[in-house]
């Protein structure tokens, strides 16, 4: 069974997380350090070793994240192959595989809202269903 629940919440982190780790790079790299013959007090080289350190670790939990999503998405395409209508399998792949919202897939199929999502609540309970 497929916790579709859990994958949006998935989703949403891993581009929570992608957004932090652009931040964070920027941050890290947008540090400039000045050299001079002027002691040093720590203070800006100490501030970019923090930020690198932080950016690693972010990185990581959104390598993490992005790995879980994947493997959910593997056993997500691995069910689409068992349905039938196009509907479903158009409704599904592009909210759970290309990650797009229902507006966007409302808009790309060409089906009112309510129509959309109910075709996506429909995929959701078949595929639930398949072994």
């Amino acid at each position: 069974m497929i916790d579709f629940k859990a994958m949006r919440e998935k989703i949403k982190q891993v581009h929570r997380l992608y957004r932090a780790v652009q931040r964070m790079y920027d941050k890290a790299t947008g540090t400039t350090i000045t050299i001079t013959d002027m002691p040093k007090t720590g203070g800006v080289g100490k501030q970019l070793e923090n930020d690198v350190v932080e950016l690693v670790t972010v990185k990581e939990e959104y390598e993490t994240a992005k790995q879980e999503l994947d493997e959910m998405k593997d056993q997500l395409m691995r069910k689409m192959k068992k349905l039938d209508k196009w509907q479903h399998i158009a409704v599904i792949r592009k909210r759970y595989i290309e990650e797009k919202s229902v507006n966007n897939i409302m808009d790309e199929i060409g089906y009112e809202e309510t129509q959309t999502k109910r075709f996506l609540s429909t995929a959701e309970e078949l595929i639930n269903k398949l072994v």
